[in-house]
């Protein structure tokens, strides 16, 4: 029996309102855009010398309307409206939305610009949409159900897949860097990497491919705004990759009142995949540089990590098309949510289509395996156990 893909993901999908809202605006955002792209139109330069299309003010207009009207307390940071002195306090929580990234691209037709659209809590993107509609592949994710790829067909989502940075090849790093501002090759920052190729695209198209293990790193030794990185942040993050300042602290969002740069201006960057790369690109400053920055010393960790996450998602998998019966998987105590976490990203988003079963750590170890097997027994599940023989000396301590 084989796990079916949904022909369509649940865009009302009670567990993430705001993602379906998101989803939903990128995809109407697309529509706007792509008939304003078939046809002759306006482009004005704006004070920053940046092109403004009339794409750009209708995009955003649309996509505004949809979230404020959904969510009327969560404050909305929009690249438009900012130019024009709106920019509302956004406290710990708010959106950012660049309704049209790459309007250099958009205007030379090369089809790789993108609808952005992020939710900030606390200073992290922690949900993604990036929808680029001339290229028909949408991009979202989100800290509680990792990321996901997929097709846009007549306005729909077809053929979502789940995506996950990858490990580094052993051929090298495929680098990839703006079309429009240059890829950082050549740079001296670059030097300890094996670099086996170079990619330009546009937009925030650079974070996707490194999201879904088409690259490796996206270096930007250059300025940008916090609405043209953070919906692509969101989904390099849920896909198991990391987006480091300079100095390898994560980026942070909501920067204001900036001594050196407006509001909402974004220092350089890299966004990297697999974290064995993070020691690579942010050494310490001087051999008595003993304590690391964020993630510097755990980069290793974090890639074996990413593999175990990946290897337990296939397992998941696996099992869900391999038996017949219901199977029920089970939990101790606080693996649960771990699990959970697990299953979620395997499936979504589909539900999960076996029951979990979650046993008490108040209890025994006999009481544990008895209320184990007679659920099984009773609900006629088959039952997968995975036993760590390493472990078995101490389990046997608690009977």
């Amino acid at each position: 029996m084989d796990q079916q893909t949904p022909a369509s993901p649940s865009l009302d999908r009670q567990d993430n309102p705001i993602l379906a809202v998101a989803l939903e605006a990128a995809l109407a955002a697309g529509v706007k855009i792509i008939e304003i792209y078939g046809r002759e139109f306006s482009v004005e330069t704006k004070a920053d010398a940046s092109p403004l299309t009339e794409a750009d003010v209708a995009a955003e207009t649309l996509i505004i309307d949809r979230l404020a009207k959904a969510f009327p307390d969560i404050p909305i940071i929009a690249e438009e409206a900012v130019a024009n002195g709106i920019a509302p306090e956004c406290g710990s929580r708010f959106f950012l939305v660049d309704p049209l990234d790459g309007s250099k691209e958009f205007i030379a037709r090369n089809g790789e610009f993108t609808v952005n659209i992020a939710l900030v809590e606390d200073g992290v993107p922690v949900l993604g949409v990036v929808f680029a509609p001339a290229l028909k592949r949408i991009w979202w994710g989100s800290s509680e159900h990792g990321a996901q790829v997929g097709l846009v067909e007549d306005g729909k989502i077809v053929a979502p897949v789940a995506i996950t940075v990858r490990e580094i090849p052993e051929e090298g790093v495929t680098l990839v860097g703006s079309r429009s501002h240059g890829s950082g090759k050549g740079d001296s920052r670059l030097s300890e990497l094996k670099i086996a190729s170079f990619v330009s695209v546009g937009s925030s198209l650079k974070f996707c491919l490194v999201a879904e293990g088409g690259a490796d790193i996206y270096p930007r030794f250059g300025r940008t705004m916090e609405w043209d990185t953070a919906a692509g942040d969101a989904i390099l993050r849920a896909a198991g990759g990391h987006v480091l300042d300079l100095a390898g602290n994560p980026f942070a969002y909501g920067k204001r009142n900036q001594a050196h740069d407006s509001d909402f201006a974004n220092g350089e960057f890299w966004a990297v995949g697999d974290g064995a790369l993070v020691a690579k690109i942010c050494p310490p400053a001087s051999a008595n540089d003993v304590e690391p920055t964020a993630f510097r010393d755990v980069g290793k960790a974090l890639s074996h990590l990413a593999r175990l996450e990946a290897e337990s998602i296939e397992i998941f998998r696996e099992v869900a098309a391999s038996f017949e019966r219901p199977v029920m998987m089970y939990s101790i105590g606080k693996d649960s949510s771990v699990l959970l976490h697990l299953a979620r990203k395997a499936f979504y988003p589909s539900r999960i289509p076996f029951p979990l079963l979650h046993i008490d750590t108040t209890w025994n170890f006999a009481e544990m395996i008895a209320f184990r097997d007679a659920m099984a027994e009773r609900f006629g599940f088959e039952l997968i156990v995975h036993t760590n023989p390493e472990l078995l000396p101490e389990i046997g301590a608690l009977t």
